[in-house]
């Protein structure tokens, strides 16, 4: 055998061993353990009115599968009122005095999504969408946080209309509300949103224009073309990403364990506070706090 073909012969077995070193990691590793919905070939998704359907059926028929749904009438809470006043000029009027971060693309075949922000008056904003220009996409706005570091449900514009808006709508009652968000904008032509997944579930209210959605199962997961590794997809669809490992719910962890911590703190200075009330000797309350700290890392 000739040197060549030796080389050529080692180097086919190092590409088939690590070909089959690929093939083991990637069976090796189970990281899809959604259980949810799975829509069969040609599914189409259904469409009810929230008024024929209750609560509780809407938990157990969607919610709880992750099985999307399409309202075909606007939501019959008697606070929710944004299909009748939202208007622009009653907006302006409400909340244009609000500086906010607005998305900017430079030309109309530009797309949206690059991290191009400018800060402008909400006021301004309508104007240019008055105007007819679609340079302009108003999105998320970051949330503020209170003196307990708990972000607040909504932040501005909608902040300024919350009282046009059901804080927890009717249909879906047994859900806790994560945050409100207006999405603004004008084109063209069609555009398009980059493909990702949010991390709570979603109420979609479209008051103008039109849009449409492709919607992947999270089955479908390790089959999607990823920012980041997925190194685990819980039983109801929540992504963990390398580096980034959640509790099913999204939680931390180890936050049943920083809550057992907080506890423990607590009980702790409480025990602090009585024995500084008693006028304790110093030995004492130095014991007290050796033991929290010895507990507390």
């Amino acid at each position: 055998m000739t040197k060549k073909k030796q080389n050529q012969k080692i180097k086919q077995k190092v590409n088939n061993k690590k070909n089959n070193n690929n093939n083991n990691v990637h069976n090796q590793i189970k990281v899809n353990e959604y259980n949810g919905f799975k829509p069969p070939q040609g599914y189409r998704i259904e469409r009810i009115s929230p008024s024929q359907i209750t609560p509780e059926e809407m938990f157990q028929k969607y919610v709880i599968p992750r099985k999307p749904v399409i309202f075909t009438e606007m939501l019959k809470d008697p606070e929710w009122k944004g299909d009748k006043l939202w208007t622009n000029k009653y907006l302006k009027q409400k909340a244009g005095d609000q500086v906010l971060q607005v998305e900017k693309r430079e030309s109309s075949n530009d797309i949206f999504g690059k991290g191009v922000k400018v800060s402008m008056k909400f006021g301004e904003f309508l104007d240019k969408m008055d105007n007819k220009e679609d340079k302009w996409y108003l999105t998320t706005q970051e949330l503020l946080y209170n003196q307990d570091d708990i972000a607040y449900l909504t932040s501005p514009p909608i902040t300024q209309v919350l009282n046009d808006i059901p804080l927890r709508p009717s249909i879906l009652k047994t859900l806790i509300p994560q945050n409100y968000n207006l999405w603004f904008g004008l084109s063209h032509k069609h555009t398009t949103s980059g493909l990702h997944h949010d991390f709570h579930d979603n109420l979609y209210i479209l008051l103008r224009g039109e849009k449409k959605f492709t919607l992947f199962s999270p089955y479908e997961a390790e089959r999607m073309y990823t920012r980041g590794k997925i190194t685990k997809v819980h039983f109801n669809g929540r992504i963990n990403y390398e580096g980034n490992p959640t509790n099913p719910d999204g939680s931390d962890l180890n936050a049943e364990f920083t809550k057992k911590q907080l506890e423990t703190k607590r009980k702790a200075e409480t025990v602090l506070m009585k024995l500084g009330k008693k006028k304790k000797l110093m030995m004492n309350k130095k014991r007290v706090i050796v033991m929290m700290i010895m507990m507390m890392m």
